[in-house]
């Protein structure tokens, strides 16, 4: 029975991760061009992978709903990748200042049987890297250093919490940070990606997002055609959304309408 059990996992993980990666690389995509236009900042790197909690929060609805009755539970780990400057704990402590462009998160999966996969939805930027492969495989290869790793869902609830604070402060101060920038451009993108994942699934048989887990259990035939059906809204509404919302304001706007309904947020 476990056995049967942890096979099916295995199954339902690929179907998942065929399914989000290249949504989650989408994110990223979008997130970084709002970065470039509002700042002027050209990251090397994908911001949404720095650690301003990007991947958690956009993505979190859809990770849970797409693993919802498979027995897996998750965790959330932060971590430092490799690079020519560091491999170790060491290496680190001697760049500091290089940390922040190569830490990110990947989802930690614990099947019925107790065994451990990573979940990478894009944070080592390879496209060639399997999106599931054992735990201890993906921490040889690329992480330098685990930082923390928290429950499913922790580093959502923690973005929401900053985005509170961050909103409270530039009401009462009338400044913005740098950091509060992101912050409530993550906030904005998150909102708009949120709404274009309804739309995809709904799409698929008129489904929720919160139907994503029977979707991922169709026939394989069937599964093709609703993947190929949820990937295209998802990509034409995502990208849809969000000129339509630099096209109805600045962030400014977007900031002002979202301090004006904070009592409805908290």
């Amino acid at each position: 029975m476990l056995e049967c059990k942890v096979k099916n996992a295995r199954k339902h993980l690929w179907r998942v991760g065929e399914l989000l990666r290249p949504l989650a690389l989408l994110n990223a995509e979008l997130l970084q061009q709002d970065m470039s236009e509002e700042t002027g900042y050209v990251p090397k790197r994908p911001i949404a992978w720095e650690k301003h909690f990007s991947l958690p929060a956009v993505m979190h609805t859809l990770v849970k709903a797409a693993l919802k009755g498979t027995g897996i539970e998750y965790q959330e780990v932060m971590v430092i990748l490799k690079s020519p400057l560091f491999n170790d704990s060491t290496d680190i402590a001697n760049e500091p200042e290089s940390v922040e462009s190569k830490s990110g998160v990947v989802y930690r999966l614990i099947l019925p049987d107790s065994s451990s996969l990573a979940f990478d939805l894009a944070i080592t930027s390879d496209s060639h890297q399997p999106t599931v492969i054992p735990w201890t495989d993906f921490e040889d290869r690329h992480v330098a250093n685990v930082v923390e790793s928290h429950g499913a869902g922790y580093l959502s609830g923690a973005f929401k919490t900053q985005l509170l604070s961050d909103a409270t402060e530039c009401k009462h101060n009338a400044i913005m940070s740098t950091p509060q920038l992101v912050t409530f451009l993550i906030s904005r993108h998150e909102s708009n990606m949120h709404i274009a994942f309804e739309e995809a699934a709904r799409a698929v048989r008129n489904m929720t997002v919160r139907d994503l887990s029977s979707m991922i259990r169709l026939p394989r035939a069937e599964f093709e055609v609703a993947h190929r059906t949820f990937a295209r809204k998802f990509t034409e509404k995502a990208r849809e959304y969000n000129q339509m919302v630099k096209q109805e304001g600045s962030l400014l706007d977007w900031l002002n309408s979202l301090l004006a309904r904070m009592d409805d947020i908290v």
